[in-house]
């Protein structure tokens, strides 16, 4: 048997948040040892050679300290692009072999030289990206060597971001030569666009640098600007030596990006005709009635009509303006309720849909959808009942207590806990149904992004922080604008149906005041009259949060 191999001694150069990634990869591999580290700040490479967990790392003052220890093989190159072939020549004049964090070099001339160095040395010299090698790219690749698609004979790649700026706290080196999404991003779509269709004969293009000034958005930096020197929306066209072309967009300076279908209009009238039975629906139940809302401004009687009741002006709105103590406390019961259910129930499906999204196996993810959408199909009788066999002072919790000589602890029917109560019966009855929105915006988040912020040594919580939930803040906004013009109503069946047994004064809410005042106790224009200031608060909210989402720039429910 021969001898074992030698691990590889690597030598880092380049302390930045990318260094992350790599040393997480090194830590498992048993072929290579990192044994010395050297960067600008001497603390960020302390915490390297201490994140290692390979023994005695070594913190050099210099590249020339370290290229010259006869314990490092490999230079690993983590620098700035800027002096990515500063680094790499003199590793390799060293009779070290290379390898770069992408771009290999600024530009074409400095590349040249690091290739011809390596060639004249006998040593080796690589660069990333090497996510060519990964299962997607290579089993496209055989699909196309196979034949399997036929001749390919067009490819496009977007790459579109608002920038670095706002998650990274030193983004500076990203707007330097060598930087810029084509150098930065580019080299992912690049490799493997070459990798699949061959190499590129011929291209062309062209570029903008729209904003001469970028501001940092986080970090102990936030605020700070700095001016761009590079181009940052860059377009073009590769003609590959098989006859291919590839349309290209990469771009630092698309707030948001979305390619749309052409139009066609069958398929827009098919949807159409599906539209109407719901539209028509829309019209008898929702907005006719929506004139019955005279009586607020009559002495209605329901045996005489609308037509023949006499007129009252705004008689019916005493009890708002006046401020009458049932009402008072409808509102105030609302008020509270809402607070609590914005504060609850509203973040819950974000946070399961997350938690959903982050799961491996797509069988078992599926499995845990079925099951947490299967209470949304149940009426509030049913949930209502169920609470009350398992909470209720005879149900499961205390017949379990009393069993053990633990006393009994009163849930249902106890005012303290019932607005507690509601609020869980609202998360168990309706987070899973409201992950669906949630999730569809997140299987919409391109994975490119994960990829390229994990390379950047971005942690989990950290591509959470600035991919994710990004992604989610339109949809969330649109519906939080939407539970506020809802804000005033909380459960009208689900309060109904548990309110004897609490009583009027801790469970009434502008929803069952308006039944009990109007079915049940015939003031049918004080009702209405309550009914109707409830929609114009609703209507008004809605409008309000939707001007202060334009504000903060984004869409909300709709374009002014």
């Amino acid at each position: 048997m021969g001898e074992p191999l030698k691990p590889l001694n690597i030598g880092i150069v380049g302390a930045g948040k990318i260094s992350g990634a790599y040393l997480s990869t090194l830590r498992r591999l048993t072929s290579v040892r990192l044994t010395a580290v050297t960067d600008l700040d001497r603390c960020r490479a302390r915490a390297v050679a201490e994140q290692a967990q390979a023994g005695e790392v070594a913190v050099l003052p210099s590249v020339a300290a370290l290229v010259a220890r006869d314990d490092v093989d490999a230079v690993l190159n983590l620098t700035i692009p800027a002096v990515h072939a500063d680094v790499a020549l003199a590793a390799l004049r060293a009779g070290k072999h290379v390898y770069g964090e992408k771009p290999l070099a600024a530009n074409r001339e400095e590349a040249d030289a690091v290739l011809a160095a390596a060639r004249e040395a006998g040593l080796r010299v690589g660069c990333a990206p090497d996510t060519v090698l990964r299962s997607g790219t290579q089993t496209a690749r055989k699909a196309v060597d196979d034949g399997l698609i036929g001749t390919p004979v067009a490819a496009t790649a977007f790459m579109t971001g608002a920038g670095h700026e706002k998650w990274h706290p030193d983004p500076e080196f990203y707007y330097r030569p060598g930087g810029g999404p084509l150098l930065d991003m580019g080299p992912y779509y690049l490799s493997a666009l070459v990798h699949l269709l061959g190499p590129v004969v011929r291209v062309t293009g062209a570029s903008s640098r729209p904003r001469a000034r970028r501001t940092i958005g986080s970090g102990p930096r936030a605020g700070h600007t700095f001016p761009v020197k590079v181009d940052t929306h860059i377009t073009g066209v590769l003609e590959h030596a098989g006859g291919a072309l590839s349309t290209l967009v990469m771009s630092f300076d698309v707030r948001k990006g979305r390619l749309q279908p052409l139009p066609r209009r069958r398929r827009d009238m098919a949807l159409f005709w599906f539209l109407i039975p719901g539209i028509v629906v829309l019209l008898l139940f929702h907005y006719i009635p929506l004139l019955g809302n005279v009586i607020a401004f009559q002495d209605y009687q329901p045996y005489i009509g609308i037509l023949h009741s006499p007129w009252s002006g705004l008689d019916n709105f005493d009890v708002i303006f006046n401020g009458d103590e049932q009402f008072l406390r409808a509102l105030v019961n609302t008020l509270e309720l809402t607070l609590i259910q914005v504060v609850f129930v509203f973040p819950a499906p974000i946070l399961l849909a997350l938690a959903l999204n982050s799961l491996v196996s797509e069988r078992i993810k599926k499995w845990v959808q079925n099951v947490l959408y299967l209470p949304h199909f149940l009426s509030w009788v049913v949930v209502v009942s169920l609470f009350q066999q398992m909470l209720g002072n005879d149900g499961m919790l205390n017949l379990f207590l009393s069993a053990h000589d633990m006393g009994n602890w009163s849930i249902i029917g106890n005012p303290e806990t019932f607005k507690t109560l509601l609020t869980s019966q609202v998360i168990w009855k309706d987070t899973g149904w409201g992950t669906i929105l949630f999730l569809a915006a997140l299987s919409r988040v391109d994975h490119n992004l994960y990829e390229a912020a994990a390379m950047d040594g971005a942690s989990r919580w950290r591509q959470t922080w600035h991919v994710t939930l990004p992604a989610l803040r339109g949809l969330v906004i649109l519906l939080l604008i939407l539970r506020l013009g809802d804000a005033l109503s909380v459960g009208f069946e689900q309060i109904l149906l548990q309110q004897q047994g609490i009583g009027l004064e801790n469970s009434e809410v502008m929803d069952t005041y308006v039944f009990n005042h109007g079915l049940i106790g015939g003031d049918w224009g004080v009702s209405a009259a309550v009914g109707l200031v409830k929609g114009i608060v609703g209507v008004a909210l809605v409008l309000g949060a939707n001007k202060i989402a334009h504000l903060f720039g984004e869409e909300g429910v709709y374009r002014s």
